[in-house]
Parts: structure tokens; C-alpha cells; sequence
């Protein structure tokens, strides 16, 4: 009887996963994860006021970006569509500080 082991069978959980954040996918899936809970910090310990609410604005703005690029492909997409989306991205994030400024300014 041969002895030799099928690949599949040797990977255990933790190689899993140490070989999910060696990804470009998981790492940016543990940097969203990162960014979304200093974001969730930063809202609770400071409130959603001034300073913290444009540290708020701007890394849900990182965020929608990333998503974007990475998990939608648009880092590949023809130029006028990735243009058009980076456009997006910066005009909904101008318009919620118009409006967060506009109203608590």
C-alpha cells in the first residue's frame, strides 16, 4: 500500500488561514475588518462630532474605495469605468461632508 498522503489532506485549519492573509484577498479583507473597527472606535470613544466624524468620513471613503478596486476588479477595468467609479467614491464622500458640515458646522 503507498503511504504517500493527498495534498488536500494535510492542510489543517491554520494553514488555511495563514495562506488566506498571504492573499492579496485576505489582506485586504483584514484591513477592511482593521479599518472598520478603529472607525467603530473612534465613533464611540470620541462620539460623532468634528474631528472624529471627518477621521469617520474619510476611512468609510478608504474603505468604498477598496472595495471597489479589489473586490469589484475595477484596479483592471477599462479606464472611463474606473474613472467614472473613483469620481462616484469622491463626489458621494464630498456631498456627506457638504452635508455633516452644513448641518454641525
Amino acid at each position: 500500500m503507498n503511504d504517500m498522503s493527498h495534498p488536500i489532506e494535510k492542510d489543517t485549519a491554520l494553514d488555511s488561514g495563514t495562506r488566506l492573509f498571504r492573499s492579496r484577498f485576505g489582506l485586504m479583507w483584514l484591513v477592511l475588518v482593521l479599518v472598520t473597527l478603529f472607525s467603530w472606535e473612534t465613533a464611540v470613544t470620541h462620539g460623532m462630532e468634528g474631528l472624529a466624524a471627518t477621521i469617520v468620513l474619510l476611512l468609510a471613503y478608504f474603505k468604498v474605495r477598496l472595495i471597489g478596486l479589489e473586490f469589484m476588479e475595477l484596479r483592471h477595468a477599462p479606464w472611463p469605468m474606473r474613472i467614472f467609479y473613483e469620481l462616484w467614491a469622491a463626489g458621494v464622500t464630498a456631498s456627506l461632508f457638504g452635508q455633516y458640515w452644513g448641518v454641525f458646522g
